[in-house]
């Protein structure tokens, strides 16, 4: 009877030590990501609506987003706030500007799907009121 606690406890404790390390692995990685997606600046280097390119409405914009999770957009002297969450678990990044800033930064409010990533781009999709959106980010 003691053997069969003994082996029931042990089996519990090395769950517990596998789940803590398996914890502290995920934060780990998940840093990392964070590190690199406020390490440096961003750019729209694609952006499809309903199949349509509107890439180039992005030129000139920069993206900064900071550990806070604040998101800066600025294009020349105008600067725009918002704020930026990822979900490593469910590889999804959302994006929310105000409604005051209009388009083309009001298009990049939402919550993206993670389709692929590097260390210098991201790519991101998603569906709102029936239409795609695919997006790009490239690091400067």
């Amino acid at each position: 009877m003691k053997t069969r606690r003994l082996v029931i406890l042990s089996m519990v404790t090395i769950l517990m030590i596998g789940n803590s390390c398996k914890k502290a692995v995920e934060q780990q990685v998940e840093d990392v990501i964070k590190k690199t997606i406020t390490d440096g600046t961003w750019y729209v280097s694609k952006f499809v609506e309903g199949g349509t390119d509107i890439t180039s409405s992005y030129n000139g914009w920069v993206c900064k987003f900071n550990d806070d999770n604040t998101l800066v957009a600025t294009k020349t002297s105008t600067i725009q706030t918002g704020t930026w969450q990822s979900n490593f678990a469910s590889q999804t990044f959302s994006a929310q500007f105000s409604s005051a800033v209009g388009d083309p930064l009001q298009k990049l409010n939402g919550t993206w799907t993670v389709v692929s990533s590097t260390a210098t781009k991201g790519g991101f999709s998603q569906t709102k009121n029936s239409v795609s959106y695919i997006m790009e980010l490239t690091k400067n």
